[in-house]
């Protein structure tokens, strides 16, 4: 009696680890996505900031700065040369829109 009792709630115990095996890995895959698309951002942004300095560093090494830390990253942006308060153009909605598609 006690193998009948057991059966299906092993059964439950596999479906439950199952799922939850699952689970993490779609949630370990979404975490992944997220951090390339960051990684993508932060390269645009040190195009914009420094792209000369950027793409020089890459002539050196190409794998530059796909494998960079978030040290790294903060190492060039400390270098980057700030913008002066007169050199930021300011541009209509429909330009940053048309530039991030």
């Amino acid at each position: 009696m006690a193998t009948l009792l057991t059966t299906p709630l092993q059964n439950v115990r596999e479906r439950v680890q199952q799922d939850m095996a699952d689970a993490e890995h779609k949630q370990r895959q979404a975490a992944e996505r997220m951090a390339r698309e960051l990684a993508k951002v932060l390269q645009e942004v040190a195009t914009i900031f420094d792209g000369a300095r950027l793409e020089a560093l890459r002539r050196e090494d190409p794998k530059v700065p796909m494998y960079w830390t978030p040290d790294d990253w903060r190492i060039f942006f400390a270098e980057a040369p700030l913008p002066g308060i007169g050199s930021w153009e300011v541009l209509p909605i429909h330009a940053w829109l048309s530039w991030s598609a």
